[in-house]
């Protein structure tokens, strides 16, 4: 799954996690795995990847996993890599701050004492994502549509 939103070139660094947590050793492996043994699964378990956490987690294991093993091996890739995570944990902050509309710490360099709004998620998520604008608002859609779909993502 790739939110293309147009694109038709993508440079590679950025995509080298984005492989690894989809394909295998990540969602697509994930998703084989469930359909072999499907049979000797209860309901429950069939119905628990249907959770954020357990699904996303898995993939994010599955990136740091290759990470680890040495299959980011050169800086570009593991920067793309650690951009991504840090793109995730952002994600946290602007979920946590704007469903709880939580006041930012007086000492933060990013407008001390307000509270947070889309519209500072928005700036926020912007500033510390790397990502085009188009990206960042669907992305802001999407966390103001399911609060805490973040934390169980980045936390799995």
């Amino acid at each position: 799954w790739l939110p293309t939103m147009g694109e038709t070139r993508f440079p590679v660094y950025d995509l080298v996690s984005t492989w690894y947590h989809e394909g295998v050793p990540g969602h697509h492996l994930q998703i084989a795995q469930w359909k072999h043994v499907a049979d000797s699964l209860s309901r429950y378990q069939t119905s628990l990847g249907q959770v954020s956490a357990n699904a996303e987690g898995w993939a994010l294991y599955a990136e740091r996993l290759m990470d680890e093993l040495g299959y980011l091996p050169d800086a570009e890739r593991r920067l793309g890599y650690l951009d991504a995570q840090m793109m995730r944990a952002s994600r946290v902050i602007v979920d946590i701050g704007m469903h709880l509309e939580l006041e930012i710490p007086a000492d933060s360099p990013f407008h001390p004492g307000e509270r947070w709004t889309p519209g500072l998620a928005q700036e926020f998520f912007g500033s510390h994502s790397g990502r085009p604008a188009d990206f960042v608002e669907s992305e802001l859609t999407r966390y103001l549509s399911m609060p805490g779909q973040a934390i169980g993502y980045k936390l799995g």
